[in-house]
């Protein structure tokens, strides 16, 4: 399993993609869809992609929930 720095602009660009999406009222697949193409601009051709991302967004959810989900619908 690959660590998870949540200190790099990959971790960053994808939460923001996430929460930009959910800002703008958008679902569960279409703000994670735009957080793999944030991910993948950054990783490009990652097979983990899609559970790298999962994570990101479970570990921001976990430690900045409100700061996450604020302004979303």
């Amino acid at each position: 399993m690959t660590a998870i720095d949540t200190a790099s602009a990959a971790f960053k660009d994808t939460i923001m993609a996430d929460r930009s999406a959910r800002q703008t009222g958008e679902m569960d697949h279409p703000a994670f869809m735009a957080a793999m193409q944030a991910y993948e601009g950054h990783q490009p051709g990652n097979s983990e992609a899609g559970r790298m991302v999962g994570q990101m967004i479970h570990i921001a959810t976990e430690r900045a929930t409100e700061w996450l989900w604020k302004g979303s619908s």
